[in-house]
C-alpha cells in the first residue's frame, strides 16, 4: 500500500505527481496546502471583536 500512495497515485499537493516524482524535481514546489486554522489571508485578515474601540 505505501509503494502504491508514493510511486503511483498522484498527489493534489504535488502538482499532480506521485511524491517519488515530486521528489527528484529540480527547484522549489509551490505550496499548495496550508496549515490546520490557518487563515489564507493572515492576521490583517481577521475581523475585529472589536470594531468601535482600539
Amino acid at each position: 500500500i505505501i509503494t502504491i500512495y508514493n510511486e503511483q497515485r498522484p498527489h493534489s499537493s504535488c502538482n499532480y505527481l506521485t511524491p517519488a516524482q515530486a521528489h527528484h524535481q529540480h527547484g522549489k514546489m509551490a505550496m499548495r496546502w496550508q496549515q490546520k486554522g490557518a487563515s489564507p489571508t493572515g492576521a490583517q485578515g481577521r475581523l475585529s471583536t472589536n470594531p468601535g474601540g482600539l
